[in-house]
């Protein structure tokens, strides 16, 4: 029952009412008063829901042992940080729309069948044509910036897969249903206490209809763009020894983040490079095996945040000036963390822009400026300047 995906899910969504907790503006003092309230109320009506959440044995091995880069957990601010970034109030206006504890229960739900239905498109489906974009509009150019990233790195045959999530998944009955029946178990009513039970055909069936009768009357429970945060990569062994290697970008973090008055196509581009570091680092070996320590993730956090930065700003990639870079810095990835203790510290804002800024450098500095150094050379160049980007802070 106590699942990494269930803990994480509703960490996560309870982290989200409170992002102003580490805020000093009043505007951010006056809405946390109301989230506070709601947060309170949704809490204690969402018991029922932490019940219903049971992942099946094939569920957990689906989640429980992949060792994603998640840009989730680099957008939440820990208290000890003093942040005060628009992003924060984009998040406390969507949550602000929750009315009812019935909305916040099926929300819960839908989030987590959201995100187990991209773990199966991975392991069931790989080779599934992908579009980007509420209506497909952003397809093409994640198709021209991933080649160009192909190109770039010198990475034409990785078999990397940009994947997308989408809130339109939702809206599919039939496969909800597919989803309870095959990753999910259920409390049993006359043995509560016993092993749960799984999902028969008609029973998925009833709770689905359940769950489209809520989002009917609801303008949140299915339209929200926080169902389809996902800003991720991985990289999974499967049965047959191949490795499947998916970079996910969800709709609705590209749509959050460009609430701010961010070009959507510079935030796409910008979390495309960062999670394509990260695939770097996987093709390398540069990531620790095991449980990371706090250093390890920041060190591989900030060598994305620097190798997507050369990239994005270099005359060969995707020939952004630093602002735009600066801009997404600013309002999204800034925000950083200060949990130095946590194994999923990411860096403190100071560390991640100027990490950003010297990869910025490396490339506007180049000679000839169509000049592109090795994946190598730009890891040995990042290892020297570690230090250095690590005492920004002091």
């Amino acid at each position: 029952m106590k699942t990494i995906l269930k803990n994480v899910l509703l960490i996560t969504v309870l982290s989200l009412f409170t992002l102003v907790s580490c805020t000093s503006d009043a505007t951010l003092d006056s809405t946390n008063e109301q989230i506070l309230s709601k947060k309170a109320s949704f809490s204690e009506g969402s018991k029922g829901i932490i019940e219903e959440i049971i992942l099946n044995k094939k569920g957990r091995s689906l989640l429980e042992n992949n060792n994603t880069f998640d840009i989730e957990r680099a957008v939440i601010p820990s208290e000890d940080c003093d942040t005060n970034r628009p992003f924060d109030l984009v998040m406390l206006e969507e949550f602000s729309k929750i009315d009812t504890r019935g909305e916040f229960r099926s929300f819960l739900l839908f989030n987590v069948l959201n995100q187990v239905s991209v773990f199966d498109g991975i392991f069931n489906d790989y080779a599934a044509e992908q579009y980007f974009g509420i209506d497909a509009e952003y397809t093409n150019y994640i198709q021209n910036r991933q080649r160009n990233l192909e190109k770039f790195w010198s990475m034409e045959d990785t078999g990397i897969s940009v994947r997308g999530q989408h809130n339109k998944t939702l809206e599919d009955a039939e496969h909800l249903i597919y989803l309870l029946i095959n990753y999910f178990v259920i409390l049993n009513p006359d043995d509560p206490f016993g092993p749960p039970i799984p999902y028969t055909e008609e029973m998925a069936a009833i709770r689905v209809n359940e769950l489209m009768q809520v989002a009917e009357e609801s303008d949140f429970v299915t339209e929200s763009p926080v169902l389809s945060m996902a800003g991720f990569t991985t990289i999974i062994p499967t049965p047959d020894g191949n490795l499947h290697k998916p970079i996910v970008i969800g709709d609705g973090l590209i749509e959050l983040i460009s609430r701010i008055g961010l070009d959507p196509k510079v935030v796409w581009s910008n979390i495309l490079a960062h999670e394509w570091a990260h695939q770097i680092q996987f093709e390398n070996n540069w990531v620790t095996q095991g449980i990371p320590t706090p250093e390890d993730t920041r060190r591989q956090e900030l060598e994305a945040d620097f190798f997507a930065s050369y990239y994005l700003t270099h005359k060969r990639g995707a020939t952004y000036n630093w602002k735009r870079v600066e801009d997404v810095m600013e309002a999204f990835y800034s925000g950083g963390d200060c949990s130095f203790e946590s194994p999923g510290h990411h860096g403190t804002p100071a560390e991640r822009k100027e990490a950003s800024w010297q990869g910025y450098l490396l490339a506007h500095n180049a000679s000839p400026k169509s000049h592109i150094l090795s994946t190598s050379k730009l890891h040995e160049i990042f290892l020297d300047l570690l230090d250095d980007i690590v005492a920004i802070d002091n």
